[in-house]
């Protein structure tokens, strides 16, 4: 690479036409494919509280922000218009967090949600950058995919250290493993319904290690999260057919085929965490209630103390990433963690990153089916749609798991915003200069 800036193209001479962007090498995979290796073993690859992935985030901002640019300015209008709010009110909670600071008893940690966010954001830039091409959208997936399935498939050989008969992995709490694990799963899974041939084995192989990782975490709020979202995801996978009778065959086989999958899931479960297992068998079947059981008393007690800290300090809250008073990291809880941390403002904006999120979610889902007719749209590719709508499902199961776990934790968003980046990649050109002004009508995604 002659430059760090490996894909910003040559200042054109006055009066030219400004020369196309480079095409992109393998070198050009390498800081981002370093860069999420280390956030992908944070509990093996932090000093501290710091994360050794924090020395390539300058390298990776700045080698890829000018190809990202390019790739921000290609997508189709409607989707260009919801990433710009979503960025929007990014900006605004990392900026609202440092505000909290100046309350805070631990200064340092404010910083650990922001860059939480800061890194999210640079792997989605990283993956528009690399994207220019449905084949280099393709690549940037894949890398990202083995990178993260080999970190999950270790899991069983790291010890379950001091949480007894659950499994953190590379991470450093089984529920953040349970938490990528799930995401992981629901991608392999629809993307394994909806290939073809020998892509399925490989998917298949993705799959089985995603969702091993996410048994041997024990995490009962993923499992039945997936449980549910492996379900829906049958028919919104074959509603993405523009023939209904097709998508009506598909859905039936689908479920026969997901129904098998959870139960075998739920026969592997009593074998890597009979606890959970037991747990989950006795809250279905009615023998214990809900309100009894232990671990749900104890969020009680969690959310009762962020209810009280957040009214106490309703402005600017304790401060962004504080502790509890017990020493606990969150609240588990992201709306009353919110609150807690940066007080009604944080919340707020909480909630408007959550409700953009699943405005964006919805109108990607309904603009993608449309755009299989435009010839000019990756849309018009059919066997995208495991991708698009696995990525989508991921956003749907962070969110979720969000309300009972990990509050939008810095260790685990940023997987969250590698599926955003995947499903942005569907709505940029089918081929290098094609025009979405042109290829799609510009209200195909709702409009901000």
């Amino acid at each position: 690479m002659t430059s760090m800036r490996f894909l910003h193209p040559a200042a054109p001479a006055a009066g030219r036409v400004p020369r196309p962007l480079p095409k992109v090498r393998v070198t050009h995979f390498v800081p981002l494919a370093m860069f999420f290796a280390l956030v992908c073993t944070p509990g093996f690859t932090s000093v501290g509280p710091v994360n050794m992935s924090v020395g390539m985030f300058p390298i990776v901002l700045y080698g890829y922000s000018a190809a990202a640019r390019e790739a921000y300015n290609s997508l189709m209008p409607g989707a260009r218009q919801v990433l710009t709010f979503i960025l929007g009110v990014i900006l605004a909670i990392c900026g609202w967090n440092f505000v909290t600071a100046f309350g805070a008893e631990e200064f340092i940690r404010v910083f650990r949600p922001i860059y939480g966010h800061a890194s999210g954001l640079a792997i989605v830039i990283a993956i528009l950058a690399l994207s220019r091409s449905m084949d280099g959208a393709k690549k940037a997936r894949v890398m990202c995919l083995i990178i993260m399935a080999v970190s999950l498939g270790s899991t069983v050989l790291i010890a379950p250290r001091s949480y007894n008969d659950r499994y953190p992995g590379f991470f450093k709490h089984p529920n953040q493993l349970g938490l990528i694990a799930a995401m992981a799963t629901l991608y392999f899974f629809c993307e394994m319904m909806s290939a073809r041939g020998r892509q399925r084995l490989w998917l298949a192989l993705g799959l089985v290690l995603s969702a091993y990782a996410m048994l041997l975490s024990g995490s009962k709020t993923n499992l039945l999260i997936v449980a549910a979202l492996c379900v829906c995801s049958v028919p919104l996978l074959a509603f993405q057919r523009l023939n209904i009778r097709a998508a009506l065959n598909e859905t039936y086989r689908n479920l026969i085929v997901a129904g098998g999958m959870l139960f075998i899931g739920g026969m592997a479960l009593s074998l890597t965490s009979e606890r959970a297992f037991n747990v989950l068998s006795t809250l279905l079947s009615g023998e214990q209630e809900v309100e009894q059981y232990h671990s749900i008393n104890s969020r009680d007690h969690l959310w009762e103390e962020s209810w009280q800290q957040g009214t106490a300090h309703p402005l600017t809250g304790v401060g962004s990433g504080q502790l509890m008073l017990d020493g606990t990291e969150h609240s588990h809880n992201v709306l009353l963690d919110a609150l807690r941390t940066t007080g009604f403002p944080g919340l707020g904006l909480t909630l408007l990153f959550i409700f953009a999120i699943l405005f964006y979610a919805l109108g990607a889902y309904k603009a993608a089916r449309a755009l299989q007719r435009q010839s000019g749209s990756r849309q018009f590719v059919s066997e995208v749609r495991g991708s698009l709508v696995g990525s989508l499902l991921a956003l749907m199961s962070y969110i979720l798991a969000n309300q009972m776990s990990d509050s939008f934790g810095p260790t685990t968003i940023p997987f969250f915003y590698m599926y955003l980046g995947f499903s942005l990649t569907f709505f940029l050109p089918a081929e290098p200069g094609t025009s979405f002004v042109r290829a799609c009508r510009s209200d195909t995604l709702p409009q901000r």
